[in-house]
């Protein structure tokens, strides 16, 4: 029961392309309404938070203990940090998890990151929640 509520995270490579795909996407937005040297400007910082995101860290365990109560273990700590969480969202392609004292404040879920029937089950503890 404990090891069903346990959720190992994989790497979202859905993330990497949506992020890409919107960051294209406003860098041809961009080209269309500003000069060439704002567009390469807004261009670099586009490359710029791209690379800021992908450094960030990222939760790779996450497991199910009481109520609002949920263990978290992130990738770029050793540590597993107890938190609460004060809301979540679902938006069908990914989840959203607000927590209330932790290092990082918010976590995104994508629906690759799970196996069908782990997400299945997430999606039903956000109902609960």
């Amino acid at each position: 029961m404990i090891k069903e509520l346990n959720f190992e995270l994989k790497y979202s490579r859905f993330s990497i392309i949506f992020q890409l795909f919107i960051g294209l996407s406003l860098a041809i937005l961009l080209y269309q309404l500003l000069s060439p040297m704002w567009w390469l400007v807004s261009l670099i910082l586009l490359s710029i938070s791209f690379y800021f995101f992908l450094k960030q860290s990222r939760i790779f365990q996450i497991a199910y203990l009481d109520q609002k109560s949920w263990t978290v273990a992130y990738s770029s700590q050793k540590i597993i940090s107890r938190v609460e969480i004060s809301k979540i969202i679902d938006y069908q392609l990914f989840i959203i998890i607000y927590f209330e004292e932790a290092p990082i404040k918010v976590a995104i879920i994508w629906f690759d990151q799970l196996p069908l029937q782990y997400w299945k089950k997430l999606k039903v503890l956000q109902k609960l929640h």
